[in-house]
């Protein structure tokens, strides 16, 4: 429909109708991924918004983000499933704390300086993190071979359900480049006008 240059666009689920310039209807693609499913080319999508998620960040209430984040966080991990994608722990490392070092190190029975000489090396902001990629403790099935005793990093991850969303945002912005989860919920609270 056009009115006026206008576009009336209506995405799933959300209950708005969203009016853009007909110059900035350039990208049907991703607006007909969106009407379709949320999560489809979902990479694509966020490098192509990743500008609006960094001025989104920079603008919104924090407490209204942070009030909608437990139940986006719940439907995320929904629609998501982590085994079948794994990006965090093939691409990037957590950072190992100390006490994460005891708790793992015990757990495979080995001392911590052999824990950390076997897996661990520091990182240019000096944190432990892992030599390589993938994280050696990631199996052929996506499944961690360590997962009940894993980083704190690894428990929290993607922070979709804390003010780290907010607080870190560049640490947020590249999680949405690889995590479906963080992608869904920035595009959620985006949708939402929040």
């Amino acid at each position: 429909m056009r009115l006026n240059g206008s576009v009336s666009i209506w995405l799933v689920s959300i209950p708005k109708t969203i009016w853009l310039p007909a110059d900035s209807y350039r990208d049907k693609k991703y607006l007909a991924g969106m009407a379709g499913d949320i999560l489809h080319n979902w990479e694509k999508k966020s490098k192509e918004r990743h500008k609006l998620y960094k001025q989104y960040l920079q603008r919104a209430s924090k407490n209204k983000v942070l009030n909608q984040l437990p139940e986006l966080h719940t439907e995320a991990f929904d629609k998501v499933d982590c085994l079948k994608c794994a990006n965090c722990c093939r691409n990037y490392s957590p950072r190992f704390k100390t006490p994460d070092i005891k708790r793992i190190s015990k757990h495979l029975q080995l001392r911590e300086s052999d824990f950390i000489e076997k897996y661990l090396k520091v990182d240019e902001e000096g944190d432990f993190v892992v030599k390589s990629l993938p994280c050696p403790f990631l199996g052929s099935d996506n499944a961690c071979s360590i997962y009940d005793q894993r980083p704190s990093d690894c428990q929290r991850f993607p922070y979709t359900d804390e003010d780290v969303i907010i607080k870190r945002q560049p640490l947020t912005l590249k999680n949405s480049t690889f995590c479906p989860i963080t992608y869904y919920v920035l595009e959620k609270l985006m949708a939402a006008g929040q």
